[in-house]
């Protein structure tokens, strides 16, 4: 393992706990402290930065070549991969009785829209499709 790498690794690593944790704590939220569910909305909101920012990164640091359209397939993959929970959200929603159609950034079926063309394009980009 190249020493350049490490920091790729400790990130991978240390990240799938508390994903594992998160996920399970999903499906009872009670069990999470009510003092605790703003930290948690901020993680989440600076989650969606970063993936924003390794993106615009990627785009800045293109280059030409087959190299380069797996290392796009690749990073489209793992994109894609965030998209699964808004969508699985936003079916919640409609199916409990929600609005499909709201003010507020126009309701999860705008939400549910939106999430199936991003993740499409992205999983097209990833499987090398376009």
């Amino acid at each position: 393992m190249p020493r350049s790498n490490l920091a790729f690794y400790l990130h991978g690593i240390l990240a799938l706990p508390p994903f594992f944790n998160f996920f399970a704590l999903s499906f009872n939220p009670d069990r999470l402290p009510r003092s605790q569910t703003g930290h948690i909305l901020r993680n989440y909101a600076f989650l969606l930065l970063s993936t924003s920012v390794v993106t615009f990164v990627h785009l800045a640091n293109q280059t030409l070549g087959i190299e380069q359209r797996v290392k796009d397939g690749r990073m489209a993959l793992a994109l894609s991969i965030y998209h699964v929970a808004p969508i699985w959200r936003a079916i919640a929603r409609i199916t409990g009785g929600e609005a499909v159609w709201t003010k507020e950034m126009g309701g999860p079926g705008v939400h549910l829209g939106t999430h199936l063309v991003v993740m499409a394009v992205l999983l097209k980009k990833g499987l090398m499709m376009d």
